[in-house]
């Protein structure tokens, strides 16, 4: 780990965001600012269909089962029988201390109208506590009615996320293989 909380925590979800994006299709996201550098309360901004808004969040909340094999291979967006998602997007605030203050979900919640179209507002990191978590509960409710969408992605949910969309790996291409037939000792 470097010597800076803020990027590390901000670099690990980056992590995260990638490996979602390799595994869901349409996922995707952008980070427009170095750490510690103005972004409207967006670390990152994340596109994914509602359906894997909806997976992720029971994958924080640790209530995700995987789907028989007959129905994990249906694709909503090429079932002729559904209509086509739409991509909707998250603003991704991460913070990298212990536990949030309210301050910290004042100001999280002071920075949504800034992302007007934006459906997901997401707290990550850090634990809610007392007059915090009881503040972002409140917003929570609040900003339902608009049909925003709050959510706090804990520790626990981080390492959730983590676990189940592991870090794809780089691997070479297969070498062909060698022909049997050897030209040493041919004349």
């Amino acid at each position: 780990m470097s010597d800076n909380q803020g990027k590390d925590g901000e670099m690990m979800m980056a992590v995260i965001l990638s490996s979602i994006s390799v595994a869901e299709n349409g996922a995707d996201f952008t980070r427009h600012s170095h750490t510690n550098s103005a972004d409207l309360g967006a670390d990152f901004q994340f596109r994914a269909l509602p359906s894997t808004f909806e997976k992720i969040d029971h994958i924080t909340k640790g209530t995700y089962e995987l789907l028989p094999p007959s129905d994990a291979n249906c694709d909503p967006m090429h079932n002729q029988n559904t209509v086509p998602e739409k991509y909707e997007f998250a603003r991704i605030d991460v913070k990298s201390s212990e536990v949030i203050s309210k301050a910290g979900v004042d100001k999280f919640v002071s920075d949504i109208p800034k992302h007007p179209s934006t459906k997901y507002h997401i707290l990550a990191g850090g634990e809610l506590k007392g007059k915090a978590k009881e503040t972002f509960v409140e917003q929570q409710e609040l900003w339902a009615n608009s049909g925003i969408q709050l959510q706090h992605w804990s520790r626990q949910a981080l390492v959730n996320l983590s676990q189940h969309y592991e870090p794809p790996k780089p691997s070479l291409p297969d070498k062909p293989a060698e022909s049997s037939s050897s030209s040493e000792g041919t004349e």
